[in-house]
């Protein structure tokens, strides 16, 4: 920004005269860097010049205004009283800056402005004010929206299809969700990633593994192959919830796969079997991890040590440790309170303080 401030100065001092898209690119400038007071002093002194605002210049101020509710209306009363008509583009960008901040009540009363001054809401606005929706956790009103765009004569894309989903996953019924998928289909929308995804977190969040990867399934076989992060996800979430079960049948899909060469999978694999004691399965993802040419981490040498501590193998967890040292992969605070609470869970107290005094930095 310093170096615009110079330019600007030179101009004024060479008396050149500034046009909007000069005024526009220190406004922008001084949003992006989140200096709002200096971003309205250009703005009064644009206007001060005998410049008029655009449309550029209010969008920019309506969606890098972030303060509240009462400064966004207010530079969008500020626009109108100066002459300037929103457009479709200038409504959505204050609707979609007050459900950013979580202003639904406000948002509602805007959209309800902006149809009353004759503006036909485009997809991208239906989207935005659909989003909000979802956030109040009613999915029958989000519904009420669908219909209601419908009947104004917009349809449905793959991002309004999304959010439905949304809504229904943060209001836990994501099972009931699974509709919405023939709907799709009729519309000859086919899923995307964040479709599969968003049924995926829901069963998640809601805890039922078993459908989750039922939907991960589904969208293999529907030619959708789920990220990494997915994986992960599904993992963890089986290893919270003691679900083995469907824990390996994730297992089995990697494997197929070759993990996609991931130590990330790897490691929450390991770590899921050695929390729930499958010794030889942990054991055979570190043969997997040699196999596939990865390099163990302190994550994959700490999460095996953890497998043979809670079954009381101390033996195995001072071998893998001195391999691990051995590997050149520095233990870390966690491996070695992870190895003093299996000591001190097998009763070798005596044993969990030397290794505490030799090992441990205090």
């Amino acid at each position: 920004m310093k170096d615009c401030e110079k330019v600007l100065e030179y101009m004024v001092q060479h008396e050149i005269n500034r046009n909007e898209v000069i005024w526009n690119i220190m406004i922008n400038g001084y949003v992006q860097s989140g200096q709002w007071e200096k971003a309205f002093e250009v703005f009064e002194e644009m206007a001060r010049s005998g410049v008029k605002p655009d449309g550029y210049t209010w969008n920019v101020l309506l969606k890098g205004y972030l303060k509240g509710t009462k400064e966004k209306t207010w530079v969008f009363r500020k626009m109108m009283e100066m002459g300037y008509s929103p457009d479709v583009v200038t409504w959505t960008t204050l609707l979609n800056s007050l459900l950013d901040g979580g202003d639904t009540e406000h948002a509602d009363e805007i959209f309800k402005e902006m149809l009353s001054h004759g503006i036909k809401p485009n997809i991208r606005t239906w989207n935005t004010f659909l989003k909000g929706q979802s956030k109040n956790k009613d999915p029958l009103k989000s519904m009420e929206v669908i219909e209601r765009m419908r009947k104004e004569g917009t349809e449905p894309d793959l991002v309004t299809w999304n959010t439905l989903i949304h809504a229904y996953t943060l209001s836990h019924q994501t099972k009931e969700a699974e509709f919405i998928l023939n709907m799709m289909k009729e519309a000859r929308i086919h899923p995307d990633e964040v479709t599969w995804t968003t049924f995926i977190k829901g069963y998640v969040n809601e805890k039922n593994l078993q459908e989750a990867v039922r939907v991960l399934v589904r969208a293999k076989e529907g030619g959708l192959p789920p990220s990494d992060a997915i994986y992960l996800l599904l993992i963890k979430g089986c290893t919270a919830e003691r679900a083995v079960k469907e824990g390996n049948t994730l297992h089995g899909l990697l494997k197929a796969q070759n993990y996609n060469r991931s130590l990330v999978l790897v490691n929450a694999l390991i770590n899921m079997y050695a929390k729930h004691g499958h010794t030889h399965r942990f054991c055979g993802l570190l043969g997997d991890v040699l196999e596939l040419g990865l390099e163990a981490d302190v994550l994959t040498w700490t999460s095996l040590i953890d497998g043979f501590g809670r079954r009381g193998k101390t033996g195995m967890v001072h071998k893998l440790f001195r391999l691990m040292k051995n590997s050149k992969v520095p233990p870390d605070d966690i491996t070695h309170q992870v190895i003093i609470s299996a000591l001190r869970k097998a009763g070798h107290h005596k044993q969990a303080l030397i290794f505490s005094q030799r090992n441990v930095k205090m």
